[in-house]
């Protein structure tokens, strides 16, 4: 649950797609999961919902020896996952935030 009924929601579920390809991949939806190959240090997601003042948030999602976000870099259309290089191939999920 996030929120309350009293502050005008209960729960909110976003659709997200978890994709098996490894690189650059086209997600037009909120939330996603995308893949780096092995010595990765960044993937390229094309997304439409995405702007440059989007604020875009993403956090490894599996365990690995060396690999961790290290920034996230919206533009039009798209956003740039980088990272430390990850020892093995690793998943990354993220979750955009749009102003009005």
């Amino acid at each position: 649950d996030l929120g309350a009924p009293n502050l005008g929601f209960g729960q909110i579920y976003l659709d997200f797609t978890n994709t098996g390809v490894v690189g650059a991949v086209t997600i037009n939806k909120a939330s996603g999961r995308v893949n780096i190959a092995a010595a990765g240090t960044s993937v390229v997601v094309t997304n439409s919902l995405v702007t440059a003042a989007s604020h875009v948030i993403a956090w490894m999602s599996q365990a690995d020896a060396t690999g961790r976000v290290t920034s996230v870099v919206p533009a039009a259309g798209s956003f740039t996952i980088n990272t430390v290089a990850v020892t093995a191939q690793a998943s990354f999920d993220f979750l955009v935030f749009n102003a009005d």
